[in-house]
């Protein structure tokens, strides 16, 4: 046996034992002895080179060939397609690979066997593996199998939700909140908690936070009980949600004790103005108020701690950031639209302005978006909007030199939009050159890697003029860079183009 050779020797040196290492299929073990005049040197050499071959090397007779099965019902990708995730794989563009499982998945469509394991091997993590085998197929699940790493590939999670992955347990919780939402908290025979609570507290707190989130679909006084025991959490952003969604639920004891603060801090009053003729409502802020004891309970900061805000606007505005506007309406008895004009746009305070865009934020508040976009500030809100709107607001903006030479910053909140988007959505022609030409001149508003990914937004009418820019010639260094990086967003047009034939 070669490894009792390796190992005899390793034990008594080269200088008292010399071993006989050598394959039946290959000379390679004399080759490596002829070349080498050092003893130690050799050695060490062919025990290299006996690993690496066992390493490679599976038993054939350990592959039970018997069991494995054609599945020739499985919707492969296409020639073309697989060029290009082969090119992803070695260029390790993360952009391509991620644009590739977006397409694959929405075709419902299986990678090549070929390529299986070099994905797998690339996708190593639990989360990742989750994500990725449904596009395996079943050729990834058996090279796990010959590894030992078997995970799952269900997409469906009611039958073992503790062991799917982080994407599969949130599709579980809206898909439930959608068909029976009280389901949710439903629990086994003998288990103290559902699935959904065991969760819960298995999560950090950021993604408990996020799970939780979902439960507004749907959300109802059924959810109450469930709710109130999460309010005793540690943490100021689960607690935070929970706040906000036991304040959604009629007369729950939140709602009413937030109700009740916000009536302590805010009044109204009608005034006459025109010489009487004409009244109006106004809303009255008491600057300064004492939290008791059971309002601090909720977390609420008594002391302001921003300079110039008083202490009753300071509370006022964590209120607007956990009260809906619809409840903050209900509650001063005054329509949404007088509460914008008179705490937004007349008392024009810019830390109440901010709790109303968390508030917009938050509780996807369209119209109260589109109420404060109206001002031409905030441009990032606008992000929030359906696709089409928002797309036709930026569009707007461009021609309004919102995204001037001098405003590099509110240029990049364009991308922060666009890369958030879901499902690569296509610009219009107009807007794609307005973002082209406004990079030519400030090139470095994105990194060069952005470059690629932004051409996946991008419609094949602007490579004629990519093509024409490729080929000008070279200018100062940020025109170099710009004519460099566009030849990559060009490529990511062409490669979405195949990909979608």
């Amino acid at each position: 046996m070669i490894e009792e050779e390796i190992v005899k020797t390793a034990l008594h040196g080269t200088d008292r034992y010399q071993p006989a290492l050598q394959f039946d299929f290959s000379d390679v073990m004399q080759k490596i002895e002829a070349k080498e005049s050092d003893k130690e040197s050799s050695f060490l050499k062919q025990t290299a080179a006996y690993f690496m071959v066992k390493a490679a090397s599976i038993s054939i007779l350990d592959i039970p060939f018997e069991t494995l099965e054609t599945h020739t019902s499985e919707n492969y990708i296409s020639e073309t397609a697989q060029k290009i995730l082969q090119n992803a794989l070695n260029e390790d563009s993360q952009v391509l690979l991620q644009y590739c499982f977006y397409i694959f998945q929405t075709r419902k469509e299986i990678i090549s066997p070929y390529l299986v394991p070099d994905i797998l091997e690339k996708y190593t993590s639990a989360n990742q593996r989750q994500e990725i085998l449904p596009l395996c197929g079943f050729i990834g699940q058996e090279i796990l199998k010959y590894r030992g790493e078997h995970i799952s590939s269900k997409t469906e999670v009611e039958e073992d939700v503790e062991v799917s992955s982080f994407s599969q347990i949130k599709e579980w919780v809206k898909q439930t909140r959608n068909n029976d939402p009280s389901a949710i908290w439903q629990k086994e025979e003998e288990k103290k908690q559902s699935s959904f609570e065991e969760i819960l507290n298995n999560e950090k707190p950021d993604r408990r936070a996020e799970l939780l989130e979902l439960l507004q679909v749907n959300l109802s006084k059924s959810d109450e009980p469930f709710l109130l025991a999460q309010l005793k959490t540690k943490s100021k952003t689960v607690k935070t949600v929970v706040i906000r969604l036991l304040i959604q639920i009629e007369n729950s004891p939140v709602q009413q004790d937030f109700t009740t603060l916000l009536g302590e801090l805010v009044s109204t009053e009608t005034r006459k103005q025109l010489l009487g003729l004409k009244k109006s409502t106004v809303i009255v802020i008491q600057e300064n108020h004492t939290l008791t004891a059971a309002q601090k309970a909720y977390g609420l900061d008594e002391i302001s701690n921003v300079k110039g805000i008083s202490d009753g606007i300071y509370q006022l505005a964590q209120c607007v950031e956990l009260i809906p506007l619809s409840l903050i309406s209900q509650t001063l008895n005054l329509p949404e639209s007088d509460i914008i004009q008179q705490l937004f746009f007349d008392l024009n305070n810019a830390h109440l302005q901010l709790a109303f865009m968390e508030n917009a934020r938050t509780f996807h508040n369209n119209e109260l978006i589109r109420s404060i976009l109206k001002s031409g500030e905030r441009l990032a809100l606008a992000s929030y909007l359906p696709f089409e709107e928002a797309h036709d607001f930026y569009k707007k903006a461009f021609q309004s030199n919102v995204f001037g030479s001098d405003n590099r910053d509110k240029f990049y909140l364009l991308f922060q939009w666009l890369w958030n988007l879901e499902g690569y959505p296509q610009l219009d022609t107009e807007m794609s050159m307005q973002i082209l030409t406004r990079l030519k001149s400030s090139p470095y508003t994105i990194e060069g890697r952005n470059y690629y990914q932004l051409g996946l937004y991008l419609p094949k009418e602007v490579k004629p003029w990519l093509n024409q820019e490729i080929n000008r010639l070279l200018g100062d260094n940020e025109g170099n860079f710009y004519q460099l990086h566009i030849q990559q967003t060009l490529k990511a047009i062409e490669d979405k183009s195949l990909l979608n034939q």
